[in-house]
């Protein structure tokens, strides 16, 4: 199992986003169990723009970032994802980005709230609830 977590997943564990947030943070934590977490490169500077956005310091948001960046692998992303991201059908960029990266780099799903954001992605999503289901069910 490699999973990548998707923006939206961290931010609900970072942001207490409360309607969100419990389930996330039970897969982030069976995630971070199993050492089969990732994220992109690319994926780093959006969460620390929304940690700044919602009030939290800069200082704070890069100790935030290198705590997390302990328990997750950080992929490259190459000028190959670029390309392919540019050429899909996806019609969200960033969520193109992390598909392609995903798949060049053996990834098995990612893990997100939007899945019809990755309905065109060359790598399967799946959602925490769905997630949670499957570990469950082994």
């Amino acid at each position: 199992m490699k999973i990548l977590i998707d923006t939206n997943i961290v931010l609900d564990v970072f942001l207490k986003r409360q309607v969100f947030f419990e389930e996330s943070l039970d897969c982030v934590q069976a995630i971070f169990q199993a050492n089969a977490g990732y994220i992109t490169s690319t994926q780093t500077k959006d969460i620390f723009y929304f940690l700044r956005k919602h009030g939290i310091s800069a200082q704070d948001a890069k100790i935030i970032l290198q705590d997390f960046t302990r328990e997750v692998f950080v992929l490259d992303v190459t000028s190959f994802d670029v390309r392919m991201a540019l050429l899909s059908d996806m019609d969200d960029y960033e969520d193109a980005l992390i598909a392609y990266c995903s798949l060049r780099c053996g990834m098995t799903h990612v893990l997100t709230r939007n899945t019809k954001d990755f309905a065109n992605s060359p790598i399967p999503a799946i959602t925490p609830t769905k997630f949670l289901e499957t570990i469950a069910n082994g």
